[in-house]
């Protein structure tokens, strides 16, 4: 993903649009609240970024096809295990960044525009996919 990111910034940069910086930051810290998320082991998600919108993009897509999932074993329309168990499987990964998006209040939460544009993001797949795969 390095080399991913170092390209989109290299062509970003040669056609003379914005880039996203990366700033190289210390480890250590003096704040004390954010020294008390580390050792609750809690993500820090810190400042806004577009780095942040395909994962919660990604995280929204897997809890819907989680809960579509269910509700076609519920309903007895279609049984789809394994598919059923890698969304499951996706969902409990992505409770970190469910957390940050819903339930926190802190400093280190998601900021509503990037969960605002990954809704519309999701919304926007989900509508499409509706349309190719009908």
């Amino acid at each position: 993903t390095s080399f991913f990111f170092g390209f989109i910034e290299f062509i970003l940069k040669t056609l003379n649009l914005s880039t996203n910086r990366f700033n190289i930051t210390s480890k250590a810290n003096d704040d004390e609240e954010q020294s008390k998320r580390y050792e609750q082991e809690i993500f820090n998600f810190g400042p806004s970024s577009s780095m942040f919108l395909p994962m919660t993009t990604a995280a929204i897509v897997n809890l819907l096809a989680l809960v579509w999932g269910l509700y076609c074993l519920f309903t007895s329309r279609e049984v789809l295990v394994l598919e059923l168990m890698l969304a499951s499987f996706a969902v409990v990964n992505c409770l970190p960044i469910y957390e940050a998006m819903i339930l926190r209040k802190d400093d280190g939460k998601l900021s509503k525009t990037v969960c605002f544009s990954a809704g519309i993001l999701t919304f926007a797949f989900i509508v499409s996919g509706y349309f190719v795969f009908k």
